[in-house]
């Protein structure tokens, strides 16, 4: 069976749904991490040129 009549058959629906901010996440990671360490700091930061040490990938991969 196709995927578009598996689609229709089962009444799937797509939608687009914004990925959540960094902001957002930064809590829930603290507390999921706080369950498991004695000491935890979760913080935002600009990514690294990932080209360089300690990293020394080909190619920089963050496209924020």
């Amino acid at each position: 069976m196709e995927k578009a009549a598996v689609d229709r058959e089962m009444g799937v629906e797509f939608k687009d749904i914004p990925p959540p901010s960094l902001e957002d996440i930064l809590p829930v990671l603290e507390a999921g991490l706080k369950k498991n360490y004695e000491e935890v700091s979760v913080e935002i930061v600009k990514c690294p040129d990932l080209t360089k040490a300690p990293f020394h990938l080909a190619a920089e991969v963050c496209n924020f």
